[in-house]
């Protein structure tokens, strides 16, 4: 329960994942003379750096409790503001949106953003060459929920029970903590929601996060989501 709660060991993962994409973007603009790419380049320097502060500020500094602040905002605003945040590891993704519907949801943003990140970039990890990741908002009777389906390599069977236990890891690189779902199952927690894993080896992984009803203000029907989609990519 002490490697489950602790802020710092999760808040020291978080810092992991945002001063490596701030390194990537910083050697990318060393490399580039076009200013229109360099401006683009700055401005994901600065979501990141922004993001990471937000986050850090949100985990207390004493106490290895997770601290929710807690505001409206959409689901398909989450996913969106998520992807944004992850430029540029996901611009070679086909992502390809699935909203049955839209939620107004009583959450914290920063730790569900932070929760969808780190599934989306475990998922980029595990897909070969032809990525696409599909996303999907629906609900059922007592929850709204988000599907993450890639189609990627896929779990073995012995490891999917594991999957969230603290310092476990499917992955052989040196520095992966095996921190990142963990992080996740303590937002869901936190929020009273879940959060469930379903992969065959081979044919992809699933990652559903589910808030329960009490947590949503207002759904809006597709039709009606549609409609008010501007420039949005909807598969």
């Amino acid at each position: 329960m002490k490697a489950v709660t602790s802020g710092t060991a999760l808040l020291n993962h978080s810092i992991k994942n945002e001063v490596a994409k701030i390194d990537l973007l910083a050697n990318q603009l060393k490399d580039t003379h076009n200013q229109e790419n360099n401006d683009e380049t700055i401005d994901l320097i600065l979501k990141s750096a922004n993001h990471l502060f937000e986050l850090s500020s949100r985990i207390q500094k004493k106490l290895d409790i997770m601290e929710l602040k807690e505001s409206e905002f959409r689901m398909s605003d989450l996913i969106k503001s998520s992807i944004g945040l992850l430029q540029p590891q996901i611009s070679e993704v086909d992502i390809l949106k699935k909203y049955e519907v839209d939620a107004q949801v009583y959450g914290d943003f920063v730790h569900l953003q932070e929760t969808a990140i780190n599934i989306m970039k475990n998922a980029i990890e595990a897909m070969g060459d032809s990525k696409t990741l599909t996303i999907r908002i629906y609900e059922t009777r007592k929850n709204i929920h988000i599907d993450f389906i890639d189609n990627g390599k896929g779990i073995e069977k012995d490891k999917l029970s594991k999957i969230l236990d603290p310092f476990f890891s499917t992955k052989k690189k040196v520095g992966n903590f095996g921190l990142g779902l963990t992080y996740c199952y303590n937002v869901m927690t936190k929020h009273k929601g879940d959060i469930t894993v379903k992969s065959q080896l081979g044919h992809g992984t699933t990652i559903t996060l589910s808030l329960p009803k009490n947590r949503v203000l207002n759904i809006t029907p597709i039709q009606e989501y549609k409609n008010n989609l501007s420039g949005e990519c909807y598969g």
